[in-house]
């Protein structure tokens, strides 16, 4: 009887002891590919790469995971202008503070995500230029990001995030007629 009682304080203890130190912080690096997607432009982008870092808070026993995310597109594509053709290289910066919730909790979690993203929408250069214009300036907009993920885990090892997001980079600030830009990333991160 006593080492009956005995196992199961011991197995108690250790399951209080885990919980309350398995709260920490995940950092990682990835990336994935992206379409750009950019109204009122003119311009037609390829599908594109992103290389990105994410930080998130894990904190047991509750569903919402706060994360920081930063992501830096490399784009390339074409333009039409007044029957002239030519193709276009541009970058973006995204920065994003936001909220996972885990749907399911456990070494397979999926989860649903949303951030607000701070993103600099870097210059567009043109190759020929147009009429004497070798670039667009860089604008920076506030964005949304919405998307649904799964976390692999190995417990005290390693973590894989693999997530589809839509990220609608420049929801607000929008200045004169100016089309929305959007991109869908499928990316895959690996945290430690």
């Amino acid at each position: 009887m006593k080492i009956k009682y005995f196992s199961f304080l011991i197995i108690i203890f250790m399951m209080l002891t885990t919980s309350s130190f398995t709260q920490g912080l995940k950092f990682g690096i990835g990336g994935g590919i992206s379409t750009i997607s950019s109204g009122n432009s003119g311009l037609s982008y390829n599908s594109g790469y992103n290389i990105a870092a994410k930080a998130k808070l894990d904190i047991p026993l509750f569903p919402l995971t706060p994360v920081i995310t930063i992501q830096y597109y490399i784009l390339n594509g074409s333009y039409s202008f007044a029957n002239f053709t030519g193709s276009t290289t541009q970058k973006i910066f995204s920065a994003g503070i936001g909220a996972e919730y885990s749907i399911i909790p456990g070494p397979i979690s999926p989860y649903l995500a949303i951030d607000l993203g701070f993103n600099n929408i870097g210059e567009v250069s043109y190759q020929p230029s147009i009429l004497n214009q070798y670039s667009s300036p860089a604008i920076s907009r506030t964005g949304l990001d919405i998307g649904a993920g799964v976390d692999i885990s190995i417990p005290f090892l390693i973590t894989f995030d693999i997530s589809a997001k839509y990220n609608m980079l420049n929801l607000w600030g929008k200045q004169g007629g100016e089309g929305s830009i959007s991109a869908l990333n499928l990316d895959l991160m690996i945290l430690f």
